[in-house]
Order: C-alpha cells, then structure tokens, then sequence
C-alpha cells in the first residue's frame, strides 16, 4: 500500500529509490529468504524504470542484484544461483553499454565533468528541441535539468562584470523551466534532490550578490524548499493514512533519507542568510513539528493494534478514520474517471476531521503544521 502511495503521486524516481534501499536493508544478515526476496522487488523496480527508460537506475538496480545472486551462490552447493549473477551481469554489461553510448545527453555530462559548461549547455539545447518534438517529458525534464546545472557551473566565467546580473536572471528562469519539465510528469515528481541543488545552487549565487539583489535570491532558494516541504508533508500524510508494516518500513525510509532532514537544514541557514526572525521561527516550528509528526505517526498503528478491548472511543472518530483508510485505498486503485470524485470525497471527510477537536490536531501533527 504504501508502495502504491509513491506511484499516485507520481513519484516513480523516489519510489524506485526507496525500492533499492528497502531491497538493501533487506539483505544485511545471512544470505537466505530475505535474499531471494530483496532480488524479487528488485526485479519488478527493474521493469518499471526499464518502461521509463532510466537507464541509471536499472544499472544501480542490476548491480545489486549481481552482488545478492554472488551471496547466495556462495551460499549455495548448486549452480542455480552462479548462472543467475551470469545472467544479470550480462545484462548488466548490455544496458550499460547502450548508456554509454547514449544520446547527447551522456556526451553532455561527459562535457560538464570535464568543465566544458558551454559545450554542454549548447549540446543540451539542441537536444531538448528533439526531446520537445519527440513529446518525451522525461528527457525533457532531464535536459531542463543539466541545463540549469551548466548554467550554474559556468556562472562567473563572463570577462565582463555588468554581466553578474543577467547571468544570475539567467540561472533563475532555467531553475523554473526545470521545475515546471518536472511537473509535467505530475505535481510532485520533481525529485526532492533537485530542489535541494537548486535552492544551494542559488544560495551560492546569492553570497555574491549585494545587497536587495542577495536577499532576492535567497528568497527565491527559500521558495524552492518550500515546494520541497510540500512533497514531502504529501509522503507523510499518505503514509500516516495507512497501516501496516510496510507502511511503517517505508515511513522509515523516508524519515532516514538525508533530504527528509536536509530540506529543513538549508532553510534554516537561508532564514539566517536573510536575517528574518520571523521566517526562521515559523521554519523551526516546522521542522519540529514535522520531527513530532514522523514519531507519533510511526507509533499510530501499533497504538491501534496494542489498544485495551476496554478502551472507549468516539465513534465519531472511528468513522472517520475508517473513510478516510478506506477512500486512501481507492485513490490507489481508481482509474483516472474515478480519481476526481473519490480526490473530492476524500477531501469532505479531511475536512470534517479538520473541525474535529481531536481528529484536526491530528491531521496537523501528519502535515507538520502543529504550533508547538
């Protein structure tokens, strides 16, 4: 369920990375079921990122299936599990291949790594005009990307100082272009890793700005880690909307990812940056509140279950609880003609928790908005 969580807000980057890192965990003690379960979900990753043509990913996902078939054929008397690692290895071998003999996109990144921003920036425009005719958002979304990191990369390389502004305006608009590529593919797919380097992108360019035009920039990588936040109060809330163990495994995963924490680090440095108090209390509250949010939340489900038979609750709250379990599950599975209605059914029962005493305090808690 949980899983299906990151697939209806369009999130396929981070859920295929929470995939990896689930498959990780799973395989740290001896090699045995967890194994062969960890290499299953890697698997079914495996052909999801294979539809959506991330090459990068099935290879990191590859890999680490080599590495799990070599454990249990070591572990192993037969050769069942050494013709596996074969067999991935070569396959392995084959995607790698084709990414390194990819489009202009690798040969830009190849430029960049080299420090030929230019180059790249130049390589990266004529492919997006491709990517643009070819209706692929994906790519074009990636190319948006690069762009914006050329374009960050080479800031300052102008022999003529009167040029610092419209170098920095420049990087602004690219970041927005990326950003909106990104939302192309559903209004939280942009990877919370590119709005981290974009919002330190523009701290970056912020410190070697003066005055108005410094605090305009930070502004600007403030507004970027708010979006940020927003994706990530989407995750916890659904999350928390669940139950069960892998819900409570992949709340976890999200918790201990270095973004999760990271959003809230460089906001805080920003409000600093930008010597607004206010702005840094009401970030700090957030922050703490969203800590408050992810312990309690994660505790929710056990409470239930662990709950005294003599225990008496609102059967008011129970309903609700009950709707909105049961509307988060049919979100999931609804097809796009049933997805607007039950949205807005969800919705109406959210808000009715909202004006509940008990149950809105609640619903705060999940979004990391309770005033602590």
């Amino acid at each position: 369920m949980a899983m299906q969580m990151f697939e209806k807000w369009r999130l396929p980057d981070m859920l295929s990375d929470v995939k990896l890192a689930l498959a990780t965990a799973m395989t740290s003690e001896t090699p045995g079921p967890n194994h062969e379960a960890a290499i299953q979900i890697l698997k079914e990753s495996l052909r999801l990122d294979e539809k959506r043509n991330d090459v990068q990913r099935q290879l990191k996902k590859l890999e680490t299936i080599v590495s799990l078939e070599g454990c249990l054929a070591r572990a192993d008397q037969g050769d069942r599990h050494k013709e596996l690692q074969n067999y991935w290895m070569g396959e392995s071998e084959r995607i790698g291949e084709r990414y390194h003999n990819d489009d202009s996109i690798r040969q830009a990144e190849l430029f960049m790594a080299r420090g030929k921003f230019k180059s790249a920036e130049k390589l990266l425009k004529q492919r997006l005009v491709k990517c643009m005719d070819e209706k692929g958002p994906r790519r074009i979304s990636k190319c948006q990307h690069l762009i914006f990191s050329s374009l960050f990369l080479s800031f300052g390389s102008s022999l003529h100082p009167e040029d610092n502004h419209s170098q920095v305006r420049a990087v602004v608009d690219q970041a927005a272009a990326a950003l909106a590529a990104y939302r192309e593919l559903g209004p939280y797919s942009a990877p919370l890793e590119f709005i981290l380097h974009v919002s330190q992108a523009l701290k970056s360019l912020g410190q070697n700005q003066d005055g108005q035009e410094s605090n305009m920039v930070y502004a600007e990588a403030l507004r970027y880690l708010g979006i940020g936040e927003s994706i990530s109060e989407r995750l916890r809330r659904d999350l928390c909307s669940s139950s069960g163990l892998e819900s409570l495994r992949q709340k976890q995963l999200l918790v201990a990812s270095s973004t999760h924490d990271d959003i809230f680090n460089h906001a805080l440095a920003l409000t600093f940056a930008l010597g607004d108090a206010e702005k840094m209390w009401r970030w700090t509250q957030r922050a703490k509140a969203s800590a408050l949010s992810d312990l309690v939340g994660s505790q929710l489900d056990l409470y239930t279950r662990q709950r005294p038979p003599t225990f008496v609750v609102d059967d008011q709250i129970v309903k609700l609880l009950e709707d909105e379990a049961r509307l988060v599950r049919k979100l999931e599975s609804a097809v796009s003609i049933d997805k607007i209605s039950t949205s807005m059914e969800l919705e109406r029962v959210r808000s009715m928790m909202e004006e509940h005493p008990r149950l809105g305090r609640l619903l705060a808690s999940r979004a990391g908005k309770t005033d602590l």
